[in-house]
């Protein structure tokens, strides 16, 4: 019975080493590809800062940063929306976001990060540069309170005034 037991022993061993070296392996492949993501978007807004100036725009801001706050339940919490670049051109400011690869392509996350960013920023439009192709596309998000003129608040603003103006008018008299 000793000797099964020391086989057994030798493959728990063995499925201890194998199991923290899958471990390892695992978590440095998954490092590597962090980095070489990191890496190929950095390469991609390099590129893109490129693109963007032939294109006629000025480089206001790099990363920009936006403090929000989120309160829940009143208890509030600080964070920030971050754009890849701030730029100008003819007399309006853009912010840009920079993809690369599959996500330069119309999806989910990126249809929620240009909504931050429309929110957040309050430019006065959006582009999308695709890092790898260099194409520069105008980012336009309608909803119902876009396109709410600031005339249209000074009129109700204007119409409110005065209808109080002649209640107040008529309670003196």
């Amino acid at each position: 019975m000793g000797k099964t037991m020391d086989s057994l022993g030798y493959v728990v061993l063995g499925a201890i080493i194998g199991i923290y070296l899958f471990w390892r392996l695992a978590k440095a492949r998954r490092r590597h590809i962090s980095r070489r993501r990191a890496m190929l978007a950095r390469r991609g807004e390099d590129r893109a800062r490129h693109f963007l100036e032939r294109a006629g725009y000025n480089i206001v801001g790099l990363q920009e940063k936006v403090p929000i706050k989120i309160t829940i339940d009143g208890e509030t919490h600080a964070s920030y929306v971050k754009a890849d670049a701030i730029v100008t051109r003819g007399g309006y400011r853009y912010v840009a976001e920079v993809k690369t690869g599959k996500a330069a392509l119309p999806q989910p996350l990126l249809r929620r990060q240009l909504l931050e960013y429309f929110l957040a920023f309050k430019a006065g439009g959006m582009l999308l540069v695709n890092g790898d192709t260099g194409k520069i596309s105008r980012v336009e998000i309608d909803t119902p309170f876009a396109n709410q003129s600031k005339w249209y608040l000074i009129a109700v603003g204007f119409v409110a005034g005065f209808i109080m103006g002649i209640w107040v008018a008529t309670r003196w008299k």
